[in-house]
């Protein structure tokens, strides 16, 4: 499953940097149910799923959704950098972290894309 996600992700990715942000919210979608019923809800694929759900959702204009989004991924990201053992990993997550809430607030202002 791990794979799958992944492979969704990817390809949401692709949409997302052609700009077809439609296209990018489905597959990042199907990205977010799978890791939900895959992974533990301090994982940091898990808020990478919510995060990519929010930036697609933000640059359709979708800001309810957008911001739910965002809040879950700076929820998960939290949780996740207070769960890792590996240091080495901690300043990705805090990069993580303070990247999500500034592309919250661009939400909030102006559009993404």
């Amino acid at each position: 499953m791990n794979e799958r996600r992944a492979a969704y992700q990817t390809v949401g990715h692709v949409y997302f940097g052609q700009q077809n942000y439609d296209q990018a919210l489905g597959y990042y979608k199907t990205e977010l149910q799978i890791s939900l019923a895959t992974l533990e809800p301090y994982e940091a694929e898990l808020a990478y799923a919510y995060h990519d759900v929010a930036l697609a959702s933000h640059a359709l204009g979708r800001a309810v959704e957008a911001a739910q989004n965002y809040a879950n991924a700076e929820e998960t990201i939290s949780a996740a950098r207070a769960h890792m053992d590996l240091d080495e990993l901690k300043p990705r997550y805090a990069a993580t972290l303070k990247q999500i809430p500034e592309h919250y607030l661009q939400s909030a202002s102006r559009p993404l894309a």
